[in-house]
């Protein structure tokens, strides 16, 4: 919960030294489905999605990124 807290915090910063609007939101279920279905619901128009390096044999994206772009 520390890491959630302290991911939170950050996120926090940058959207407030960007001057954007944006909302944060945990939820649970099928990674993919219930990403489509909360975006569907939400009407949002960007997703930010990070991804864990596989060190020097990463992609650009991570390998859910790019089921979710597919």
């Amino acid at each position: 919960q520390d890491y959630l807290k302290n991911l939170h915090k950050g996120l926090d910063e940058q959207v407030r030294r960007c001057e954007v609007t944006a909302e944060k939101s945990i939820v649970s279920g099928h990674s993919q489905r219930t990403l489509v279905q909360f975006v569907k619901e939400k009407k949002g128009d960007l997703i930010i999605m990070g991804h864990k390096g596989a060190g020097a044999s990463s992609h650009f994206m991570g390998s859910f990124t790019t089921k979710m772009v597919a």
